[in-house]
């Protein structure tokens, strides 16, 4: 790493990423640039990750039908057949709570057979009784925290994730649920142990975003620093969804996915 005081400027090299390719990131006082140099071709992008979140951008017609448009281009994560045996579907709820644009999580009573104690958005499998996977939704979140139909505004929903279950796969569909006191919700104790906001401009700070690389070849993104650590397939969601549902030049993490280095000694080991 080289920091010149003379021009506030930070250079910083990844040496772990293939040769051909240079990562660095170079801060100019309120203004960050990203270059990625392949060989003798530079590329730029402009960041302003202290860009001001506007709730009248966010909340309009435009960019809601623009965030649906995006999150239904995603390609389904980690699907595994293109029409799962079983279904199942959470609500990412977008509110405000104290001025601020927040999306509202659940922490899972210990009590669950599955996914105990961990965070998530209210949602479940897909019941008989449900005409379609909208309705399930907004059936669990209504059964989870006591929020009713009419409260909830459902913009659309993106792509199926496929889950650890190789039959089942679940479906986020974002609702506005407007300005929300977390002491008005009715918790069911026997399927969450608490409820919890994060502020978008939160979830957009570089400090509160890494992510886990794993054995078997993916990458899922971990937020830290809020009340309750955001990970796997809920951190995937909230992910994309901040993705689509920002304008360009806010939300700028990435995953990145790292070759492992293969020693002589492992590829050895691999031969015998």
């Amino acid at each position: 790493m080289i920091h010149s005081s003379a021009f506030n400027m930070i250079y910083i090299s990844r040496p772990m990423l293939h040769t051909h390719v240079k990562e660095q990131v170079m801060s100019v006082r309120h203004m960050k640039y990203w270059f990625i140099s392949p060989k003798h071709k530079i590329s730029v992008r402009h960041i302003n990750q202290d860009r001001t979140i506007s709730e009248d951008f966010i909340l309009s017609k435009e960019n809601r039908e623009n965030c649906i448009a995006k999150l239904r281009s995603m390609k389904p994560i980690r699907l595994h057949d293109k029409e799962p045996a079983r279904k199942a579907a959470v609500l990412v709820p977008l509110c405000v709570v104290n001025n601020e644009l927040s999306l509202l999580y659940t922490l899972r009573s210990s009590d669950m057979k599955n996914y105990r104690s961990q965070v998530s958005f209210p949602g479940g499998i897909q019941d008989k009784t449900d005409a379609n996977l909208e309705e399930t939704a907004i059936r669990e979140t209504f059964e989870e925290l006591g929020i009713q139909r009419y409260q909830i505004n459902i913009w659309g929903h993106g792509n199926f994730f496929g889950t650890r279950q190789k039959n089942m796969a679940v479906m986020p569909f974002i609702g506005y649920i407007g300005e929300l006191s977390l002491q008005d919700l009715r918790l069911n104790r026997k399927e969450v142990e608490s409820v919890f906001t994060v502020p978008l401009k939160h979830l957009i700070k570089p400090d509160n975003f890494k992510y886990t690389q794993f054995r078997s070849g993916y990458v899922l993104p971990v937020f830290v620093g809020s009340e309750y650590r955001i990970w796997g397939m809920t951190a995937m969601i909230t992910h994309f969804v901040l993705e689509a549902l920002l304008p360009a030049g806010t939300y700028v993490h990435k995953l990145r996915y790292i070759v492992p280095y293969k020693t002589s000694l492992a590829t050895k080991n691999k031969r015998n």
